[in-house]
Order: structure tokens, then C-alpha cells, then sequence
């Protein structure tokens, strides 16, 4: 049986965004985008950076207009458009500030296959808390059962997901900073969600 809902993490799960970030910020500020994306990689979130270096607005300006040239993943947006057609509810959640990705989803054209979204946003906890993942779910006007996948790429998001009440599938091809410890699914690559 297909999955009833199926949850997406952003960076390192929908796309190779963290060179990206590190390319759209180093236009706007004084540092290269290796040294960037060095930082980002380590954790620094690339709007706190844009915010340190008083380079807010002209960072999200930078990611609104690259958008429609996102680094995704292989066949994100085919199978996204196959599990929309078979009727499976899709939602984002990302510790991603709501600006950032907003500029993402939007420019890159991929928002529409999404009928919820749940950003890092004011009174929501951050992953590895459940309560995105729980938010996004009650948004798709669903209860959290194990017919339903958060697929993201690091611990944080199998804790969310494993407190929330769902099922966690580790996308491998990712970014793998800190291991998942027992998926219930792996994906050797994006198109693998098809099977779930």
C-alpha cells in the first residue's frame, strides 16, 4: 500500500542547497563561497550569516532571483508530479528560515506540489522537536500514523519524525552529517520515494 502522506525535509533531501546558499550569500558580502559553504556545512544557517554580515535583504533578493536554477536532486520534480497524480499528500518541513524557503519552493517551481509547509516559524520548536513535522501533518488535515513518511537526510529528522509518530526514510544520497540510527526506509536516491 502506498504511502498516505509523505513529508520532505529541504536542504540535503529536495536539493544540494548548501553551495548554493554559500553563492548566493558571497555575492553580497565579503567572504568567498568556499569559505561559506565550509561554515554552512558546519552548521552556521545561512540566513544568521546573512544577518551577521548586515546582508539580509540582498541575500533573500539573491535566492528569489537564482530560485529557478536550485541544484535539486535527480527527478525531484517528475516524481513529485507522479506521487501528486497518485493522490499522495505532500508537505515540507525544514528548520529553514519561512523567507528562505519561500524563495526556494516558489522560484524553483516546486511549491505547488505542496499543500502544507512548516518553516522554522516564531512558536514552532525546531527539528529534532516533533512539532513541525505534527503541524505540517494537521495542516494536510491528517492524523500521524506509520502509513506516512518524513524523508530527510540527517539524526534530527528521524528523531522528529520517530516522536511525531511517523515513519523516517533516511535519503542517503544526502548530506549525512550526523547518521540516522534505524530507518525505516533507505533511498539511494530521490526517486526510491516512489516505493514507499
Amino acid at each position: 500500500m502506498a504511502a498516505e502522506a509523505l513529508l520532505f525535509d529541504l536542504d540535503g533531501t529536495l536539493g544540494d542547497t548548501h553551495p548554493w546558499y554559500a553563492v548566493a550569500l558571497a555575492a553580497c558580502c565579503d567572504c568567498t563561497a568556499e569559505d561559506l559553504c565550509i561554515r554552512i556545512k558546519a552548521g552556521e544557517a545561512a540566513i544568521k550569516l546573512a544577518q551577521d554580515f548586515g546582508v539580509r535583504s540582498e541575500f533573500l533578493r539573491n535566492c528569489r532571483e537564482a530560485a529557478p536554477g536550485l541544484p535539486l536532486y535527480e527527478g525531484v520534480r517528475e516524481v513529485l508530479r507522479q506521487l501528486q497524480e497518485r493522490g499522495t499528500a505532500l508537505a515540507v518541513v525544514s528548520n529553514q528560515s519561512p523567507q528562505v524557503a519561500d524563495a526556494l519552493l516558489t522560484g524553483s517551481g516546486l511549491r505547488r506540489h505542496f499543500s502544507a509547509i512548516v518553516a522554522a516559524q516564531r512558536g514552532i520548536p525546531r527539528k529534532p522537536s516533533p512539532a513541525p513535522i505534527l503541524e505540517a501533518i494537521r495542516r494536510l488535515g491528517l492524523k500521524p500514523s506509520n502509513d506516512m513518511f518524513y524523508v530527510g537526510d540527517d539524526l534530527n529528522d528521524e528523531t522528529s519524525a520517530r516522536r511525531a509518530g511517523i515513519a523516517f526514510a533516511w535519503a542517503r544520497y544526502g548530506y549525512q552529517y550526523s547518521l540516522p540510527q534505524n530507518p525505516d526506509a533507505v533511498l539511494e536516491r530521490f526517486e526510491d520515494v516512489l516505493k514507499l
